[in-house]
């Protein structure tokens, strides 16, 4: 008797999956909870210019599905150039939606003992975690779906955001253990992680990474990257 569902029967072959945090943007320079409508600024787009090389030259890359925030889309901007495909757009890859925080520096929000990464914070007019962890789920699914049309030397590449990627490495992927213990995992500009979707899962359903490579901004200088990332996502 064959099992409908995917968890019990064999899996298909599939393409594998090409996670890309976007570039940066004066609301992660400033500290700042982003609003969606915030683009890259002019760095941001310089790191974008040089992931979409990397990525044009080192993977096989045939589709490409983004989040619909301006920031996303102009990560993807010079990788679709690059490989004159078309992206599709999708709201549910968008960032964790923090309701009327947005736009509020981080710096205010800590002042106020606001904590908008504890587990429990349900921001007002925003999602509240497990509202958020549903809809990633719902993306993971749709990201799936689109890898296992591919042939498994091609590659899926998924343009998003930093707490989208958090939940679904943490949840879908074998990551290094202190990732996995990290409250939030300080995902870095254009950073690439590369998931083996063809690969076996293992028991708990996460799939293994290709050659290691996750989070990874060797494509940038130096003076690409922001010095100050990171210190202040660990202080809240």
């Amino acid at each position: 008797h064959d099992h409908p569902s995917s968890l019990t029967g064999p899996r298909g072959a599939m393409g594998r999956v090409l996670l890309v945090r976007h570039g940066e943007t004066d609301g992660n320079r400033k500290k700042v909870l982003q609003l969606p409508s915030t683009p890259l600024n002019a760095n941001g787009h310089g790191q974008a210019a040089k992931a979409a090389r990397r990525i044009a030259r080192d993977f096989a890359v045939t589709e490409i599905i983004c989040s619909d925030l301006q920031r996303t889309q102009d990560t993807a901007a010079p990788l679709v150039k690059a490989t004159n495909l078309t992206p599709t757009l999708s709201e549910l890859l968008q960032e964790r939606s923090f309701g009327d925080l947005r736009g509020q520096p981080f710096e205010f929000l800590a002042r106020n003992n606001i904590q908008p990464f504890d587990p429990s914070y349900s921001p007002p007019g925003g999602e509240s975690v497990p509202e958020f962890h549903v809809r990633a789920e719902r993306a993971w699914e749709v990201v799936l779906e689109r890898a296992s049309a591919l042939a498994t030397d091609q590659v899926l590449a998924v343009v998003t955001h930093g707490l989208v990627l958090d939940a679904l490495v943490k949840k879908h992927v074998q990551i290094p253990v202190e990732a996995q213990l990290a409250k939030v995992i300080a995902f870095k500009n254009t950073s690439l992680t590369f998931v083996d979707t063809n690969a076996e899962p293992d028991l708990d359903g996460r799939f293994p990474l290709v050659d290691e490579l996750f989070n990874d901004d060797s494509h940038l200088e130096d003076e690409d990257r922001d010095p100050t990332f990171n210190k202040v996502l660990s202080s809240i």
